[in-house]
């Protein structure tokens, strides 16, 4: 009819062609600035781990500035050497690598878990799309993504496992995820024990499997922890590591109350914006329906028990929670509305509140000198608002809405923080042109912290040998960096570095203790 408007609907395609392309897509940005940013938090710490085992070449026993490291088991810092053995070196690159492949290849087996490739892509989509994954931790060096995929992978497996072969392969995918954070058991078994007990058919029969399976699943840690003891002392790095545990379990009665009330916004914040589906669509009746399906069941217990863990103990994170993403994932798949339009109000809203933010973001980066960062930040603002004239079906919309949420932040705040993080790159490389006999060992001081093993980290890169933490000082002629301006009397001050604005002043001395 003539002055009718003509509603244009907007849908993604559910194959496998157009989840490959979205991974190619996420791929490439993701890859964008992993050697450029400087590495901040916990990512240093990991990436001299597997630097130490470089230069030791000797990788068992993971150190950190020549001291034992007992918290965390060396899988991660394995492959980030094994990685840096390529090219002789270990890069920002190589260290945040093995997080972008665990990220992508955990959706590309979530689209093949399914029967349903039309839902397998829903499943892989929640997971790639999620804010945990997508934009916390995806390219970062640290161990929780590579987690999280071992964990879904064992999964996998166990769901595939109609032949002995992929039942010992979900088994050692297990035993890896152990020998990466060492919890995974808590994310694995108490579901699929529930899903059993509940089914009440071959109870015994299935318990037994998962015994087997756990079982199994030692056999490449325990044979880590033999070598360890052959090198180290055993006993500490179980103290540590049962220590690290029951942290977790502690607190006190006010943290605890917090803890609960906390979490589960942390985890709703974790799983944006798929959490907001899951709170609005949950249907018992369509759950009930379901209880026969054992795919959907085993995701939804061991996500919800994990959930109920978590919240628990007062010491989980949000980033913990992280192995559950994949299992939210498979279940809101069976939730989540085929045919739900997108309410007007909620897409206007949503899209000019984030282009706005493109826009205000933009001329900041433009007037600190990143014109072209800011000029594409001002093309994905306006393709955005184009986005405007479809409707949406609620999945379609939240999948371009975490691409371009996801566009801003590693097109906006990544570039921020790769030039405004902390650079140690520079300051180490400063410190050491300043050293009188390059020669010597060099000391750093371990209350510098987060400092302590950036600074270390970047001074091994370039020397080429070890830097020592104080708890190993070895030497008796070296240099002392740190931030106090007094320290022994068998230390003299040569230079102090006002390396940064952001960095605090740092005091060079040159140690010689006495036979």
């Amino acid at each position: 009819m003539k002055g009718k408007r003509e509603v244009i609907m907007f849908s993604l395609k559910r194959n496998f062609k157009t989840l490959l392309l979205l991974i190619l897509f996420l791929a490439a940005n993701l890859l964008v600035y992993t050697n450029k940013m400087p590495l901040y938090h916990e990512e240093p710490r990991r990436t001299i781990i597997a630097n130490e085992m470089l230069l030791r070449g000797s990788y068992i026993v993971p150190t950190v500035c020549y001291e034992t490291y007992f918290k965390k088991p060396p899988l991660q810092n394995w492959i980030i050497l094994f990685l840096g053995k390529i090219t002789g070196k270990i890069t920002n690159f190589d260290a945040r690598l093995p997080s972008v492949l665990s990220f992508l290849l955990t959706g590309f087996f979530l689209f093949f878990l399914f029967d349903d490739r039309k839902q397998g892509f829903i499943a892989s989509l929640i997971f790639l799309t999620s804010y945990v994954t997508l934009i916390s931790y995806a390219n970062k060096a640290e161990p929780d993504i590579l987690f999280t995929s071992l964990i879904f992978l064992s999964y996998y497996f166990w769901q595939k496992s109609k032949s002995l072969s992929f039942f010992i392969i979900s088994s050692i995918f297990m035993g890896l995820a152990m020998l990466t954070k060492g919890i995974s058991p808590i994310f694995f078994y108490p579901g699929l024990v529930l899903f059993y007990a509940f089914k009440r058919d071959n109870f015994s029969k299935n318990f037994l499997k998962l015994v087997f399976h756990f079982v199994l699943s030692l056999i490449f840690p325990i044979l880590w922890l033999f070598l360890f003891a052959e090198k180290a002392n055993l006993n500490s790095l179980l103290l540590v590591f049962s220590n690290e545990v029951s942290s977790r379990m502690v607190g006190s009665f006010s943290f605890v109350v917090l803890h609960l009330i906390t979490f589960p916004l942390r985890a709703f914040l974790a799983l944006f914006p798929w959490s907001i589906v899951f709170i609005f669509i949950f249907d018992k009746k369509l759950t009930k329906e379901l209880k026969e399906n054992e795919l959907f069941m085993t995701s939804f217990l061991i996500f919800i028990t994990s959930f109920l863990i978590m919240t628990v103990f007062p010491g989980g994170k949000g980033r913990y929670f992280m192995p559950a993403a994949p299992f939210f994932a498979i279940t809101l798949s069976f939730l989540c509305p085929k045919g739900y339009l997108l309410k007007d109000s909620i897409k206007w809203f949503s899209i000019l509140f984030l282009s706005a933010i493109y826009f205000i973001f933009s001329f900041y980066v433009i007037k600190h000198g990143f014109v072209f960062q800011g000029i594409v930040l001002i093309i994905l603002g306006v393709l955005l608002l184009l986005f405007l004239r479809f409707k949406y079906y609620v999945f379609d919309f939240l999948v371009v809405f975490s691409m371009f949420l996801f566009l801003f932040y590693i097109h906006g705040l990544y570039l921020y923080r790769a030039n405004t993080k902390k650079n140690y790159k520079q300051i180490a490389y400063r410190i050491y042109t300043l050293f009188p006999d390059k020669r010597l060992p060099v000391v750093v001081d371990n209350t510098l912290k987060p400092e302590f093993v950036s600074l270390a980290l970047n001074l091994e890169r370039i020397t080429g040998e070890f830097v020592y933490s104080e708890n190993v000082i070895k030497p008796n002629d070296f240099y002392l960096i740190t931030s106090k301006d007094k320290v022994c009397k068998c230390c003299k001050k040569i230079f102090l570095c006002n390396c940064s604005s952001n960095v605090p002043t740092l005091y060079v001395y040159h140690c010689k203790k006495r036979e």
